[in-house]
C-alpha cells in the first residue's frame, strides 16, 4: 500500500517549539494546523488512540505530535505492506459493509525496505 493522502485536504496539527523554529519567530509552544503530505499512525482504529511511538526515541513511551518527531506518521509515497486488517462498520448491506471498510494501523503495517 502507498500512502496517498490528498494534500490540501489533509489538514493535521503540529506542535512547533522554540527550539524546532531556527527562525526564531516561535517564541512558545504553538500548535499549526495546515495542509500537510503525512498521516498520523495510531495503535487502534480510533482518533483518540495514542500515536504509535518510535521506540528508538522514546522507549515506552506512546508518539506525539511534535513537528520534529516524525515516528508516529508515514509520508506521501511511502509504501508499506498489510500483514493484517480489521473489518470495521456495520455489518448490515450498507456501502460500508459491502465494500469491507479497512482501518489500518502501526500493528497492522510493515515499512518496506527499499
Amino acid at each position: 500500500m502507498t500512502i496517498a493522502p490528498g494534500f490540501s485536504r489533509n489538514l493535521n496539527t503540529v506542535q512547533v517549539c522554540p527550539s524546532d523554529d531556527p527562525t526564531g519567530e516561535t517564541p512558545e509552544r504553538t500548535d499549526v494546523t495546515r495542509a500537510s503530505n503525512f498521516v498520523h499512525l495510531r495503535t487502534a482504529p480510533r482518533t483518540t488512540a495514542p500515536l504509535f511511538g518510535d521506540q528508538g526515541l522514546h522507549p515506552g513511551a506512546p508518539g506525539n505530535t511534535r513537528i520534529n518527531d516524525w515516528g508516529g506518521t508515514a509520508q506521501a509515497g511511502q509504501q508499506f505492506v498489510v500483514t493484517g486488517e480489521r473489518e470495521t462498520g456495520p455489518r448490515s448491506g450498507s456501502a460500508a459493509a459491502r465494500c469491507g471498510s479497512t482501518t489500518l494501523t502501526a500493528g497492522t503495517l510493515s515499512r518496506r525496505m527499499v
